[in-house]
């Protein structure tokens, strides 16, 4: 009877329930013996990291410093996000009638790559733009997160610095709800929409920070700096999540794991290459050996194509360690693998092993990996270089710091000059031929516009088109035609009818003198 009466309101009883969880509809939710030691939680992103985040920020800091992996995982972060130049400038300020204000733009470009000097662009004096954002990048991806601070003070040219801040010193231990009704979540003060207000930042001196940061959880011991005055840069995984983990979170196990089995794996390999051996007797003797050092060790002087006569009852016994074996390349390679995959780069690329790849396959590999470069390119522009060029354009322009003949751009048109365009690092491919060939016929066949083809370069088709046409007026100047020919070299001399009859292009005299055309290129013999 209760049991109908409790499923007519459409509940279960006790028994049923158990039976239900017992039953799992999916395999992942299966409770048995193998699944037994499957911990989980259900903590809510700041839950999860409150009290492990310091604990990642420090071993991922102590994997950079001794593990050969992670150091060129950081390194890769640098070099496919940021690149060799850095995110390069392109300013898009158009005029009412919709072409580009040219003039402005180069004006504003030149003052921006001005103020990218070291003297002008970090509070120390000490960091270009391009060596803070390499720091940057490596930071975030080895911490987690980073904080940038917007330094304002007239005395600066552009009235603009930024200070870079580690993660610890903002603490996660800061955890309180204030009488506004607004709370304080790991360091960071947040509204009712979770919008940060405020940072908490530690108030330590030079001389305090030489061993540790010295963090502790006294509001007295930090300053309350606005949200509007720090860039706070990391890659969430969670929603509503307040600090950032490391990148190398998801493989930091596995990369401690295989470093300390390559380092037993080397010293093994030593003692096996050391063929030591132990005496063992069967009586009381002792055996002496030739001498002993200074804690009583026996030691014996071995020397190829010698054997020595052992006293009676006396045995040898080898040690010969046979590890590392030949399934020792293999395991290593598996493992690599999953850290790889762990990191968003290819096993290639991590491990410097090409062996056995072809054209093929490393372009698959690389083209999955490259498409991550760019979602982090992406995410750095939109996260970072976007509100950084607005805060300096609105500054330098109140500050009257760009100047366009004699006068200072003014600050009303800001809407119009703060429009960025920034073009990352882009690549080459195995066999370049090949895309290159591939772009013309896509051209060719409207498949592809010219400048789709150039950003896939990291090029701007303005600046393409203006080097061009200065390299045309050049090729006239001194009578070159560039170009392809029958022989393939890069281009060759005007035709002698065409040459100009200013006697500047000595190339030009020599082909009319021999009737010839002269490649600008030679190959080599």
């Amino acid at each position: 009877m209760l049991k109908k009466m409790l499923n007519r309101f459409g509940f279960i009883t006790k028994r049923e329930a158990s039976r239900l969880v017992k039953r799992s509809y999916f395999a992942a939710a299966q409770n048995n013996r193998l699944t037994n030691d499957w911990v989980t939680s259900g903590a809510s992103p700041d839950g999860e990291l409150i009290y492990e985040l310091a604990t990642i920020r420090r071993r991922a800091r102590e994997l950079s410093r001794n593990n050969d992996y992670a150091k060129k995982f950081l390194n890769l972060c640098i070099q496919n996000i940021i690149g060799a130049d850095g995110f390069v400038l392109q300013n898009k300020a158009k005029d009412d009638n919709g072409t580009f204000d040219n003039l402005a733009n180069t004006i504003i470009e030149n003052a921006f790559y001005d103020w990218c000097k070291p003297e002008n662009c970090t509070v120390t004096g000490l960091l270009s733009f391009k060596q803070a954002e390499d720091l940057i990048i490596k930071t975030v991806a080895r911490d987690g997160e980073l904080f940038i601070r917007k330094v304002f003070n007239k005395n600066f040219k552009y009235g603009f610095k930024i200070q870079l801040i580690e993660a610890d010193y903002i603490s996660e231990l800061l955890n309180r709800t204030l009488g506004n009704g607004n709370i304080v979540r790991m360091g960071v003060e947040l509204d009712e929409w979770r919008k940060p207000v405020a940072y908490y930042i530690k108030n330590i001196t030079a001389s305090q920070e030489l061993y540790s940061y010295q963090l502790s959880a006294s509001y007295n011991d930090y300053i309350r700096v606005d949200a509007s005055e720090i860039y706070h840069l990391g890659d969430p995984e969670r929603i509503n999540q307040t600090r950032y983990y490391s990148w190398l979170a998801a493989s930091m196990y596995r990369l401690r794991m295989l470093s300390g089995f390559e380092e037993a794996s080397l010293v093994n390999a030593r003692a096996s290459a050391s063929k030591m051996g132990f005496f063992k007797t069967q009586t009381d003797a002792l055996y002496k050996g030739e001498t002993s050092d200074a804690q009583g060790n026996v030691i014996t002087n071995a020397e190829p194509g010698t054997f020595e006569q052992l006293p009676p009852g006396m045995d040898f016994i080898a040690y010969d360690p046979k590890y590392p074996s030949d399934q020792h390349e293999p395991f290593v390679k598996s493992i690599l693998r999953a850290i790889a995959s762990g990191l968003g780069v290819s096993y290639n690329t991590l491990a410097n092993d090409l062996e056995g790849v072809n054209y093929s396959s490393i372009r698959a590999g690389l083209l999955d990996e490259r498409e991550n470069w760019k979602r982090l390119q992406s995410w750095f522009v939109d996260a970072f270089l976007n509100p950084l060029f607005s805060d300096w354009l609105s500054n330098s322009l109140a500050f009257g710091a760009i100047l366009i003949a004699g006068k200072p751009l003014p600050l009303s048109k800001f809407e119009k000059f703060n429009q960025p365009l920034w073009i990352g690092r882009r690549w080459q491919w195995v066999d370049p031929l090949k895309d290159i060939t591939a772009n013309v016929l896509a051209i060719k066949n409207g498949l592809k516009t010219n400048q789709q083809a150039l950003a896939e370069q990291g090029s701007d088709i303005y600046d393409t088109y203006e080097q061009l046409a200065e390299e045309k007026k050049l090729q006239e100047k001194y009578g070159l035609k560039l170009g392809d020919n029958n022989n393939g070299t890069a281009g060759q001399t005007q035709d002698a009818n065409n040459a100009p009859n200013d006697g500047s292009n000595a190339a030009a005299k020599n082909g009319r003198k021999n009737n010839r055309t002269i490649p600008l290129f030679r190959a080599a013999v």
